[in-house]
């Protein structure tokens, strides 16, 4: 952080203001008036500086999707959240930027669940507030369970075969104590019936470690 420039005293110094006492009466009345003032007068309280805010500290993934993911053997695999695993200033404002090229959903059994809500922070998808994401639209989750915030992420529109544009999701929230913690995606967006398995279950994937130090 920038320390402030200190400012140029451009005006000149305040002329001292006279006063002329006369004699007798006034000058009774005008010691009087001095004896009071210096007896309802008290020392000023001592300055105390406000406590210094948070931090602010921005931090970028990128979800990528099967067709961007590819292993040793040239096979796409994925979705993948890059990077799996990040660290994070206690007690820090963070603003988690996620660019989510996923256009594939991942509908939950039930349209109510929990995690088509945004909780922890507050949320904005394309710059636009967001409180959730619907049933029909979801295509991920980040969570984090030890702490209540969840994180919807909605698909994202796809344009052929090889150009994708993305889904900005930004999440803001205060950074807990120091830690480790475990986050996941609990939208089923993996291989099996339940669509549980695969990325689901694989670390760098859609889980990884967030660690608070």
């Amino acid at each position: 952080m920038r320390s402030p420039r200190q400012g140029k005293d451009h005006g000149a110094a305040p002329r001292s203001r006279r006063v002329k006492i006369g004699s007798g009466a006034a000058v009774v009345a005008a010691v009087a008036g001095l004896a009071l003032s210096a007896c309802g007068s008290s020392k000023p309280a001592a300055s105390q500086s406000a406590p210094a805010a948070p931090p602010t500290v921005h931090t970028y993934l990128t979800l990528a999707t099967g067709g961007m993911v590819h292993n040793k053997t040239g096979a796409a695999e994925g979705p993948k959240f890059i990077p799996g695993d990040f660290t994070l200033p206690a007690g820090a404002k963070v603003v988690l930027t996620i660019y989510s090229y996923d256009d594939g959903s991942a509908s939950f059994a039930s349209a109510s669940s929990p995690y088509l809500k945004v909780t922890g922070g507050t949320e904005t998808v394309n710059g636009s507030p967001v409180t959730s994401v619907s049933n029909q639209d979801i295509s991920h989750t980040l969570t984090i369970a030890a702490l209540g915030l969840n994180i919807p992420i909605p698909v994202s529109p796809a344009h052929g075969s090889t150009e994708y544009t993305p889904e900005v999701v930004q999440f803001t929230f205060t950074a807990p104590a120091a830690g480790t913690y475990t986050w996941q995606c609990f939208a089923p967006c993996g291989s099996g019936s339940a669509g549980l398995g695969g990325a689901m279950a694989t670390d760098g994937y859609m889980k990884g470690t967030v660690t608070v130090a």
